[in-house]
């Protein structure tokens, strides 16, 4: 996005920052940053911002923030659009800490696929790396991610455990926190449970999920080992 598109969309806050009358002693942020223009400065991690009612400040990325200059080289901000303080590490951004959720997320305003398909496989005794397939689908066992959910919930048929003795009975799971960056899928991997009201307990919780993440490709090291022997890798990204 241009200065003058950022400056066009900054005119549309200038009655509300007006309205807060921030008085503000620190200015690290701008101190750190190269002023392109009056009120405009160019940031190493965070971008192009206009400052004129620092410490709020209009990002490329961000929209309306307010900047609280934490430490000695972090940040909180509290961002108007998702209603939240973050912390912020410049060292670690875009990532960064949601007060909201109490987790950390991987920020970024592009568009980025919807759904990412990631399927199951087995490795034989010569390593190499097949399909696995479904007792009951007959089919490669697959799941297929659907990132436009907060939470993925998603069912599959198992075999007797100790808790069902048939075969057969549905086991639930769900992934909260998914993110796609530079052909890597990552999610947090609630369950198995033994119906929807439990998977939905699980989740709301939120304790004891897995981090999960998997890459795209064929050479051994883009396998990520689950569990049992089984691997996962992502098959299509849409």
């Amino acid at each position: 996005m241009s200065i003058a598109k950022l400056r066009r969309a900054a005119l549309g806050l200038t009655f509300f920052l007006t309205l807060t009358g921030a008085s503000y002693s620190q200015n690290r942020l701008l101190d750190e940053s190269t002023e392109l223009e009056p009120d405009w400065y160019l940031s190493e991690w965070l971008g192009v911002f206009y400052a004129e009612s620092y410490p709020w400040i209009y990002s490329i990325d961000l929209e309306w923030a307010l900047v609280d200059e934490a430490g000695t080289e972090t940040y909180w901000f509290y961002l108007v659009k998702e209603d939240t303080w973050a912390y912020v590490d410049p060292a670690l951004y875009p990532w960064m800490y949601f007060e909201s959720s109490d987790s950390w997320l991987y920020y970024s305003d592009e568009s980025g696929p919807t759904v990412v398909t990631v399927a199951f496989y087995l490795q034989n005794d010569e390593g190499e790396f097949v399909p696995l397939i479904d007792d009951y689908s007959h089919e490669q066992g697959k799941i297929r991610f659907d990132m436009s959910e907060d939470v993925y919930y998603w069912s599959r048929l198992a075999d007797a455990d100790m808790q069902n003795p048939e075969d057969g009975h549905r086991h639930y799971n769900a992934a909260a926190e998914m993110f796609y960056q530079d052909g890597v899928f990552s999610w947090v991997e609630y369950g198995p449970e033994h119906s929807e009201e439990a998977i939905q307990a699980l989740v709301a919780e939120g304790t004891a999920g897995t981090r999960k993440a998997v890459t795209e490709g064929t050479d051994v090291a883009r396998y990520y080992y689950d569990h049992n022997g089984l691997f996962l890798q992502i098959e299509s990204v849409e």
